[in-house]
């Protein structure tokens, strides 16, 4: 009989100083986008969140009949949903029992199962499908980034205003879903400055405002401050354009401030806003689309609108100066070339240069979330 091995200790697992996972992990990455491109076509986290006791086989039943389509068998699907488990967007039991992550159970499920005393399925507030189609149709433009860079105008041409605003309405839940815990934190201490500085402020707009977020923040956080008396005076004007307004009405409708939002429709690049009007102007990720020529005329009109002791609150991306830190707005920067004629990231030197130019000064800027910034300005007297 041959003598036994006589097996050495296994090598550690660790990888060597220089190693090549980044760059692997970056060349595939696309599979996990494609997971969960796929996942919201087939409604799997929907579908999952829904059946009592989510096995491929009573995934596959429920899909096979409710379904946008039909997995070609449960083996198949078997292996999709473990490929979201591989890259941690589902759970797997040793039973077999797939389970939602809660960040997915949140955002990632369209409808919430109907809850005692309800017959229908509730439409879930947080869904960011919009979001992740959005992305998808990004996937085509940075495939033209070799043309981008070549000829130095943005994919497929300048995005009309049209499609700006269609895309907008589709981005506009996931926006708000992903906003208003910044805009909560941003809410409170614009709370406390106005306490303490501007106990009278009654009048807010929110320039560009979109969903209304920020505003619709700001309010919630007043009223916990304020007698019914006082919150019946203070009013907000949202911006927009007439295809986002619809959207933003559906938002102030469901915050429960309806009667306090008044909503305009308007150009920011072109429209005029009335001098010495707001308490607080918000201009949150507006700037970096517009790119530097409108942001500076936008301020300049944010400055004259602004009451004796009125505020600006800016929130934006903001890069270092050499823009040599491997952060998101580098990334952010090139989308907007490939995505728009004028968009960039803004610098915060360059923030400050406008601010001063418009007759501003900040007099705070703090990191609400990472690489998204508060600038608080104020006149600059």
């Amino acid at each position: 009989m041959p003598a036994p091995y006589k097996l050495p200790a296994p090598p550690p697992a660790s990888l060597p100083a220089i190693n090549s996972n980044r760059i692997q992990n970056s060349l595939y990455g696309f599979m996990t986008s494609q997971l969960l491109f796929v996942a919201l076509d087939l409604d799997v986290f929907t579908t999952i969140a829904h059946v009592q006791t989510p096995t491929v086989e009573s995934i596959y039943a429920r899909l096979s009949t409710q379904g946008r389509y039909r997995p070609h068998s449960a083996d198949m699907l078997e292996a999709f949903l473990d490929g979201l488990v591989g890259c941690g967007f589902l759970y797997k039991s040793a039973q077999g029992v797939y389970q939602l992550p809660a960040d997915v159970t949140r955002y990632l499920v369209a409808t919430l199962p109907p809850q005692p005393q309800q017959e229908h399925e509730a439409q879930n507030p947080n869904f960011m499908g919009g979001m992740v189609a959005h992305c998808r149709r990004l996937y085509d433009l940075w495939n033209m980034l070799p043309d981008v860079i070549q000829t130095g105008m943005p994919a497929g041409g300048a995005q009309q205003l049209a499609e700006a605003e269609l895309r907008y309405a589709e981005l506009a839940q996931a926006l708000y879903a992903s906003n208003i815990a910044p805009a909560k934190k941003l809410a409170h201490w614009l709370k406390q400055l106005l306490a303490s500085h501007n106990p009278q402020a009654k009048t807010i707009a929110d320039l560009a405002g979109g969903t209304g977020v920020w505003s619709i923040a700001l309010l919630s956080a007043l009223k916990a401050q304020a007698d019914a008396k006082a919150l019946a005076d203070i009013s907000v004007d949202i911006i927009d354009y007439e295809t986002v307004l619809t959207v933003t009405g559906q938002f102030a409708e469901r915050s429960g401030y309806g009667e306090h939002i008044k909503l305009i429709c308007g150009d920011l690049e072109t429209m005029t806003l009335a001098p010495n009007r707001y308490d607080v102007v918000f201009l949150a990720h507006i700037c970096h689309v517009l790119g530097e020529e409108a942001s500076q005329r936008l301020l300049q009109q944010a400055a004259n609108s602004l009451t004796p002791n009125g505020i600006i609150a800016i929130v934006d991306f903001l890069s270092d100066p050499a823009r040599s830190n491997a952060t998101w707005p580098m990334i952010y920067n090139l989308n907007l070339r490939i995505t728009t004629p004028t968009g960039r990231v803004i610098q915060s030197e360059q923030m400050d240069a406008w601010l001063n130019q418009a007759g501003l000064k900040a007099i705070s800027r703090f990191e609400l979330e990472p690489d998204v910034w508060a600038t608080i300005a104020a006149h600059n007297s």
